[in-house]
């Protein structure tokens, strides 16, 4: 998916959403499709919450969804 997004001008990157490093900060962190649902330890979500914090400018927003898992449940494929 990154390659493709890079072939359309998308600039884009790969990485561990707990610890990667940009020298930008930005206004909102978007962190969508339940990524916040694959964090499987406290100590995993922490290190994503503080390192999406240290990507913000100040009062800037970080966005996410989670599963909800009833909902999930009642969904058939």
């Amino acid at each position: 998916m990154v390659a493709e997004a890079t072939k359309k001008g998308f600039p884009c990157q790969a990485a561990d959403i707990s610890n990667f490093k940009l020298k930008e900060k930005y206004d909102a962190v978007i962190s969508l499709f339940h990524v916040i649902s694959y964090m499987t330890t406290n100590e995993a979500l922490i290190k994503t919450f503080q390192n999406a914090n240290k990507h913000l400018n100040k009062d800037g927003v970080f966005l996410f969804d989670v599963w909800y898992s009833p909902a999930v449940y009642e969904q058939k494929a």
